[in-house]
């Protein structure tokens, strides 16, 4: 693990573990280990420039009193909670219309990809979110909802980096989405993503 990925891992961890929710502390929330999985693999597909630029976004958060977890979360709520979200939204940082049309290709790519994991791995996938906002609850995010509220809590600078990014994965022909999942896999103990789609 570098040390970028090592520094965005504790602080994400102290903000997400604090994160205040109606019910109280999550299970999640005290499982360490698993948060550092889950948070490795999402990570394993970044360039050390978009992992640098995100540290600054979460080391300026921090300075500031913010807390992205928080933040990310809130701006699901948009989709999975309409009302609630309407009484938040005030205590929110404003979306610019620049941050808004740097999210919404990053977006729409993550879905195109969630759609062939799902053609691919269809046993996983029926496990997982469901990937269109169409299917959002307030019990249930889907994976389009969720990475477009992490994304709004990302700099425009991430942002950016990160659209060159996906541009060539795409060109590469790679799917980010499976090769996090497929991160996960090994770090979970399976020997690939087709062992953990086997196991289902």
């Amino acid at each position: 693990m570098s040390d970028t990925l090592k520094a965005i891992l504790d602080i994400e961890w102290e903000m997400f573990s604090t994160t205040q929710n109606e019910g109280g502390t999550a299970p999640c929330q005290q499982d360490r280990p698993q948060f550092t999985v889950m948070r490795t693999a999402q990570f394993s597909g970044w360039d050390e420039a978009s992992l640098k630029s995100y540290l600054d976004d979460l080391r300026a958060a921090r300075a500031s009193g913010r807390n992205l977890m928080t933040e990310k979360y809130a701006y699901m709520m948009e989709s999975t909670s309409p009302k609630e979200y309407e009484k938040i939204k005030h205590l929110l940082p404003a979306v610019s219309a620049e941050k808004e049309a740097l999210v919404a290709p990053l977006v729409e790519q993550t879905v195109k990809w969630a759609e062939e994991y799902r053609r691919s791995y269809p046993k996983l996938a029926g496990r997982g979110r469901p990937i269109r906002r169409s299917s959002d609850s307030p019990w249930v995010t889907s994976a389009e909802t969720y990475h477009r509220g992490e994304m709004l809590t990302y700099s425009e600078n991430t942002l950016r980096l990160l659209g060159a990014l996906y541009k060539e994965r795409v060109t590469q022909g790679r799917n980010l989405y499976i090769d996090i999942l497929r991160e996960t896999a090994l770090l979970m103990g399976y020997r690939s993503l087709e062992d953990a789609e086997n196991s289902v």
